[in-house]
């Protein structure tokens, strides 16, 4: 099979090794799958190479791509509609997340009083891989079979309020607004808060700054973080979709 891989980051670029070592051709020449995303600077020349019916493989795509896909038949192959891929990813995040915040914090985690906001793929990684760090976490979650499930100090949405002020890192996966600025004006000013949702994010950022509060926006932490774990589960999904 011959794959065209345009992208420039450390991931792109360790995929392209990864699908070579399989056997694959890596060529923007007459490719027989494309894998987004393209480096906006050459999708106007790329775009020429491909034909009626291109099978394209990938993750968040903007409007103008998703329109001319559908005027040129293109084949758009998401991963974030495959379950293994977005378990496996969720793993990365995670992982990522809990680096990040040393990083920010200067040091150890271990101890501290955290909480998940959201227990979906990435909030049950993170609780699980936290609470083996030896942190002290408390998880928030909409729906009752998710606090069941993630356990002790495991708390519904409507009581934020009641347990934000005592966190010294709060992590964010919910992509829909739970920390409006009623909730942030009771987050200790020394406090961490990590946006590990996609945008419009689930933290007032406004209101945050305003605040003077520590805000770290943490998308795409699989990528570059884990970048060879990310491209091989890349590859996995190829090698599932669309085959040799």
């Amino acid at each position: 099979m011959r794959l065209c891989i345009p992208g420039t980051d450390e991931r792109s670029l360790l995929l392209k090794e990864q699908c070579k070592g399989k056997g694959y051709i890596v060529t923007e020449m007459n490719p027989d799958a494309v894998v987004l995303p393209l480096p906006k600077a050459r999708y106007s020349d790329l775009k020429r190479c491909f034909r009626e019916g291109q099978i394209f493989i990938c993750g968040m795509v903007d409007d103008g791509i998703k329109e001319e896909a559908e005027e040129k038949n293109w084949q758009m192959q998401n991963v974030l509609e495959d379950e293994l891929f977005l378990f496996e990813n969720a793993r990365l995040t995670a992982e990522g997340a809990v680096y990040r915040a040393m990083c920010a914090r200067q040091g150890a985690l271990c101890q501290k009083k955290c909480l998940v906001i959201g227990y979906g793929r990435i909030g049950k990684w993170l609780t699980r891989m936290l609470r083996g760090m030896g942190c002290d976490v408390t998880v928030c979650a909409r729906k009752e079979a998710s606090r069941k499930m993630a356990g002790e100090n495991s708390v519904d949405v409507q009581q934020l309020n009641d347990v934000i002020g005592e966190m010294e890192m709060i992590f964010n996966t919910v992509p829909a607004m739970v920390m409006p600025e009623d909730v942030l004006e009771k987050v200790r000013k020394e406090a961490i808060l990590m946006e590990l949702a996609s945008a419009p994010y689930g933290i007032d950022m406004a209101a945050a700054e305003k605040l003077g509060l520590n805000v770290q926006i943490e998308g795409g932490l699989a990528g570059r973080y884990c970048p060879g774990e990310a491209a091989k589960i890349w590859l996995e999904y190829i090698e599932r979709s669309v085959g040799t």
